[in-house]
């Protein structure tokens, strides 16, 4: 009866483990939002945009996190 214990104790930790895993890539995943291209210029005048790329069909960069709050 020990053995079939501690199988299932092995078993609830993986479930729990995979659960954390899963949970985590969902609520701290990088977030990706839209803005219209005239908030975006008025955000790069501003000097709140970092890391430009442009594309064909985009132009993504990312945030810079202090002082965005008060910003457009």
């Amino acid at each position: 009866m020990e053995k079939q214990q501690q199988q299932f104790s092995l078993w609830y930790f993986l479930i729990v483990f995979l659960l954390i895993l899963a949970m985590q890539s969902f609520l701290f995943a990088p977030h990706a939002e839209n803005i219209d291209y005239s908030e975006f210029k008025a955000l790069l005048k501003a000097g709140k945009v970092e890391n430009i790329a442009l594309g064909e069909l985009a132009i993504t960069g990312t945030f810079k996190l202090e002082g965005l709050e008060g910003c457009c």
